[in-house]
């Protein structure tokens, strides 16, 4: 996979998450349990990735996420074009970093429905 870098994120608990950024177009292998963060990427001026968080998500298997996301349309609208992405196979974890991050990051998307 093409691989761009890693992201942390730190929860509202507190807790920190180390991700895999991929370019968001990116198809997964089956099997693959994450939670995800959607984000634009862009450079500073000072030659440093920045993302703006658009939506956290989770899902048990990777490759079927985004066939019919629900949220393509903002997904195109906002430009978004990386994917974070903490993997997780077990369920009840990825609930919890999932809920976690969503009321830390407060991402837009998420926040209109």
């Amino acid at each position: 996979m093409a691989k761009l870098g890693n992201a942390t994120f730190t929860g509202l608990s507190g807790q920190t998450y180390n991700s895999v950024v991929f370019p968001f177009n990116i198809k997964f292998k089956a099997g693959i349990g994450a939670v995800y963060v959607v984000s634009k990427r862009t450079e500073n001026e000072d030659g440093q990735m920045a993302h703006d968080w658009f939506y956290v998500g989770s899902a048990g298997d990777m490759r079927d996420q985004f066939a019919m996301h629900p949220n393509t349309f903002q997904f195109e609208k906002y430009e978004v074009n990386a994917i974070c992405v903490i993997r997780e196979d077990d369920t009840a974890k990825r609930k919890e970093i999932y809920e976690d991050l969503v009321h830390k990051l407060k991402p837009l998307i998420n926040e209109m429905f």
